[in-house]
């Protein structure tokens, strides 16, 4: 048993840590990160494995998917570094957490994501809030701090908008009852995207088709709805 897991952990370390070294290469082309994308993936998804295996080793009966487990590690990396220093590496880590969460935030719908991944993601998002607000007096760090999008809108207001797009792309998504399919949905992915300030209109514009799937129709049908926002 333990070979197998041992098996499926480095599968699941490799998985992430792709992802990892695919954003810090983008981080690279930039001129942000000078260092070695391979190596360096891997040293962040193995340290944040050596300190939280016992959320990623699939223990607790579920392992968290590749995307949770890139941005924990990246969101331990950026508190292990110093971000005080002009050139430190936490800001191209803050980049590429910044990357992953504005990639969950207007996707995560089609992501299939559990409690655990959310637990991590929004530890991960913490992390990165923290960093943009101790670095948002530095250039850079207003930079990174710009994908924060601190957002002026309300998240009701932005969800009206939102809806509203999605239904003007996709009529069928409102019932003559005046009830929206949308209303029924999880809505801690949207939340997230209005918290990185994404911009509600093209969001709704984006998911007006894939709302209307059917995929995603029979994982709506598989749902038991019992209110909404």
């Amino acid at each position: 048993m333990g070979f197998f897991k041992s098996i499926k952990d480095n599968y699941k370390k490799s998985e992430a840590a792709v992802v990892v070294q695919n954003l810090l290469e983008e981080a690279s082309r930039m001129e942000m990160f000078p260092g070695n994308a391979s190596k360096t993936a891997n040293l962040l998804v193995g340290g944040a494995w050596d300190e939280l295996g016992d959320l990623l080793d699939g223990r607790r009966g579920v392992r968290p998917h590749k995307i949770a487990i890139a941005a924990i590690s990246i969101a331990r990396a950026i508190e292990l570094a110093d971000a005080t220093k002009a050139f430190s590496t936490s800001h191209a880590f803050a980049f590429c957490l910044s990357k992953i969460l504005a990639e969950v935030g207007q996707n995560g719908v089609l992501y299939t994501l559990n409690q655990l991944d959310m637990k991590l993601l929004n530890k991960a998002g913490e992390t990165f809030s923290q960093f943009a607000t101790a670095t948002e007096m530095s250039p850079i760090g207003q930079e990174v701090s710009g994908f924060m999008g601190r957002n002026t809108v309300t998240w009701e207001d932005w969800y009206q908008l939102y809806k509203a797009e999605a239904v003007a792309a996709n009529p069928t998504l409102q019932h003559e009852n005046g009830l929206s399919i949308l209303d029924f949905l999880e809505d801690e992915p949207l939340r997230r995207a209005h918290r990185d300030g994404l911009d509600p209109k093209q969001l709704g514009r984006e998911h007006a088709d894939v709302y209307s799937t059917p995929e995603f129709l029979m994982k709506l049908m598989g749902n038991n709805p019992s209110g909404s926002k």
